[in-house]
């Protein structure tokens, strides 16, 4: 059956046109790209920090929106274009690009736990945080990780916040990994009273309304 007349629409929408209900309703289910302009400028910022040189002080992002404006699904889309396919020959997995979901709470454990599960690791029974430490920053180095990304940094506020940053600027400075932070504006108030965040992490607002949300007709 040919699809229908209906210039408006992109190829891919035209060709839909023409699938029976149900695999037009699947195909709207799923998650499709929207690239804004400040998405596109989020992503650019991201690549040309994997791509960097590695340096003492490594260059960092801090991508702020309100919430349920795009931050998760610009986090995803970066992460799935970098996600390398699985070589069961190599000795050992390439994750140059990592996620994970910020902890409720300033929970330094729950963070380096989460690094480590996303690098296809699993603590040890009972680990101290200095053997928490010692395991994420060589699974890092193992892995050739390059870039944290960490989504709803938000989640992270309360008493214990400054040993939480403290705590990224130390993955930072003692493996080399890039750190890509998203969070609501919040957070960007509490960097900007630390002067060595400040200065270590580039600033990029999302504009209020924006979003990364699924679209068929893009």
């Amino acid at each position: 059956m040919n699809a229908p007349a209906a210039p408006h629409l992109s190829d891919a929408a035209r060709r839909a046109l023409a699938f029976d209900d149900a695999h037009r309703i699947a195909l709207i289910d799923r998650d499709l790209w929207i690239g804004y302009s400040r998405a596109r400028d989020a992503h650019a910022r991201l690549e040309r920090i994997l791509r960097s040189e590695r340096r003492m002080r490594p260059d960092n992002l801090l991508i702020v929106g309100a919430s349920n404006n795009g931050k998760t699904a610009i986090a995803r889309r970066f992460l799935a274009r970098h996600t390398a396919a699985e070589n069961p020959e190599a000795e050992r997995s390439n994750i140059e690009t990592v996620l994970i979901q910020a902890p409720n709470g300033p929970k330094i454990p729950q963070l380096l736990g989460s690094v480590l599960t996303a690098l296809g690791r699993e603590p040890g029974p009972r680990p101290t945080l200095a053997r928490l430490r010692t395991e994420v920053h060589g699974a890092m180095r193992d892995a050739g990780s390059r870039l944290l990304l960490i989504d709803d940094l938000h989640n992270i506020r309360g008493s214990g916040i400054g040993g939480m940053l403290v705590e990224l600027r130390e993955i930072g400075s003692i493996t080399g990994v890039s750190i890509a932070a998203f969070a609501t504006k919040e957070i960007a108030h509490v960097f900007r009273l630390d002067e060595q965040l400040a200065n270590r992490f580039e600033l990029l607002t999302l504009p209020r309304g924006s979003t990364a949300m699924p679209l068929l007709f893009s």
